[in-house]
């Protein structure tokens, strides 16, 4: 009897000892990665989703959003994009804002990518603070509020989505969205956007946590170089399989029109900009992006087709950029996200559209 009581004791002990040494291992192993510093970042052209996640210190897993800034956060170094951003209270770029509107104040929410973020371009410098301040001057006895909710990576699904859940407890009295470019992004491994598997809170919550662990960094970037195609192969050029389709995108912008018009906000939707590749990047780029380029005018025509038939406000940059020069830095790796000089037209034009059409006018009298 005492023997097999000791042989218990014995085996516990063992045990024991063993998950000791192994978090010890783990503890030792995890130290060196972190001293070390070993780069896990693996980088791809195609499908955001698992690769903003690679920045834990900025982003978060969402299980209908896929991804968010952390709020409270200020971004520098080599993020994204170089710059600094600061990530505000309710995790968008800006000044802290209160969700409650405050009494007597427009509000103005710009819904879209990392084109309406602010990719690259300084604090004060982004299209929605400018617009703000557009405004002030055009109706000094009117107080303005334009929030930045423009998140990388997103496309008009995520924009749906973001609507329901979260803009609408903001209470704007208009919306602007600008989606596009990721919506024509290569869907990872062939799942669109609305088919991505919706996560359980445990589950987003546990992936949240073990993203700070380097060696769950490691072990996830060894598991995609062995398994994940790289690059181009990983996309079937003649089949395209797009984050988001042409009918998908109707659709979306059809219900973000829907929702906004039930809840008493004014829905303006923005076409797209690009830059004209003769006069940024010579006539050796133009066959080169060519087919990019006619997919991404194909999705800006689903907004006019909206705008024609289903009466959408509709403000055109695509057309006030076309043939234009000095919006868009002259790289041709960027040729999605235009410049402070770009940002200060967004806002000039979107400010006109507001006054021709006496949108802000007719706001005011309503009241």
């Amino acid at each position: 009897m005492m023997q097999t009581q000791t042989k218990r004791l014995s085996s516990g002990r063992k045990i024991l000892y063993t998950l000791i040494f192994l978090v010890i291992v783990f503890i030792l192993f995890e130290a060196f990665l972190r001293i070390v510093g070993i780069h896990t970042r693996r980088e791809s052209p195609f499908f955001l989703l698992l690769r903003v996640h690679e920045y834990p210190e900025y982003f978060r897993r969402h299980a209908t959003l896929f991804w968010e800034f952390i709020p409270d956060k200020t971004i520098k170094g080599d993020f994204l994009a170089e710059g600094e951003y600061r990530i505000n209270n309710h995790g968008f770029r800006g000044e802290d804002f209160s969700a409650d509107k405050p009494p007597e104040v427009i509000r103005i929410c710009c819904i879209g990518n990392s084109c309406t973020f602010g990719w690259e371009i300084p604090e004060g410098k982004t299209y929605p603070e400018l617009l703000e301040l557009e405004l002030e001057a055009t109706y000094p006895d009117q107080d303005f509020q334009v929030l930045n909710l423009g998140v990388p990576g997103y496309t008009s699904h995520q924009g749906l989505v973001l609507l329901k859940e979260k803009v609408l407890d903001f209470e704007p009295d208009i919306i602007t969205l600008s989606f596009g470019w990721n919506d024509i992004w290569g869907a990872g491994k062939g799942i669109t956007d609305k088919e991505q598997e919706i996560l359980s809170p445990f589950v987003v919550w546990l992936q949240n946590t073990l993203a700070y662990l380097e060696t769950y960094k490691l072990m996830k970037y060894l598991i995609l170089e062995l398994t994940e195609e790289k690059g181009l192969e990983s996309f079937n050029i003649r089949n395209p399989q797009y984050r988001v389709s042409q009918q998908d995108y109707m659709y979306n912008l059809s219900q973000i029109e829907r929702i906004a018009a039930e809840d008493g906000i004014i829905p303006i939707f923005l076409t797209s900009p690009a830059p004209d590749t003769r006069v940024y990047f010579g006539p050796q780029a133009e066959s080169q992006l060519e087919n990019l380029f006619r997919i991404h005018e194909e999705y800006n025509q689903v907004i006019r087709s909206l705008r024609d038939r289903e009466q959408f406000w509709v403000v055109p940059l695509a057309t006030y950029f076309k043939n234009q020069s000095g919006f868009f830095d002259p790289r041709l790796e960027d040729y999605i996200h235009y410049n402070v000089k770009g940002h200060e037209y967004v806002a000039s034009i979107i400010a006109q559209f507001l006054r021709r059409f006496m949108i802000i006018d007719n706001i005011i009298q309503s009241r």
